[in-house]
């Protein structure tokens, strides 16, 4: 019976892979490309973080993608963590707000591809990361 079970999921298997569309495996590899305006804020700043999600040098539509703040002098404390899914075109934009005891430092924003809903648990999430600095205003 365990052979003919397992038999039965690799036809399975097999045969899913001829009945996807040719996106459906874009987003197990997305990644999002950062393009933020600046780099500095002033303590306070709403920060806007934008890019877009690239497989294969094309856009990709309806990702999940985290987005994390971590203060580097406190060994990776995380400040932040909010969610954005990328859009018709597979650009994103999202407005991040510091907690109001975030004082100046440097800091890294991190984006992660946490992929499309139906292909989450077989996605590598890719991610794109870049330095920040806060000041003081």
């Amino acid at each position: 019976m365990y052979n003919i079970c397992m038999m039965a999921i690799l036809v399975l298997s097999s045969l899913s892979l001829f009945v996807f569309h040719d996106d459906t495996f874009a987003t197990h590899i997305s990644k999002p490309i950062l393009t933020m305006d600046k780099q500095n804020f002033e303590i306070n700043e709403t920060i806007t973080v934008k890019g877009w999600v690239e497989y294969q040098n094309n856009p990709a539509s309806d990702v999940l993608l985290d987005i994390i703040v971590i203060n580097e002098p406190d060994g990776g404390n995380e400040l932040i963590r909010s969610q954005v899914v990328s859009n018709d075109t597979g650009n994103f934009t999202s407005n991040v707000i510091l907690p109001v005891n975030t004082g100046p430092g440097n800091y890294t924003l991190t984006v992660i591809s946490q992929c499309r809903e139906e292909h989450r648990n077989i996605c590598t999430n890719q991610h794109s990361s870049i330095p920040i600095s806060i000041v003081k205003s």
